[in-house]
């Protein structure tokens, strides 16, 4: 399990904060549950990775 929290971490630490994806102020992040679908490289993942460290309170929370 540590692995995984190390690469978690890792992930977390290099999201930047100088451009946000358009969708963040659109999606119900209240929802249970979401489905981000679109082509490979336009940006689901580093769009997840932005709101778990700059919006959530206990970002290790997620894995």
């Amino acid at each position: 399990m540590e692995v995984l929290y190390s690469f978690y971490d890792n992930l977390i630490r290099q999201v930047r904060n100088d451009f946000y994806r358009f969708l963040m102020r659109t999606i119900k992040w209240e929802q249970r549950m979401l489905a981000i679908k679109g082509p490979r490289g336009s940006g689901k993942t580093t769009l997840m990775l932005q709101y778990i460290r700059f919006y959530l309170k206990q970002p290790r929370d997620c894995v």
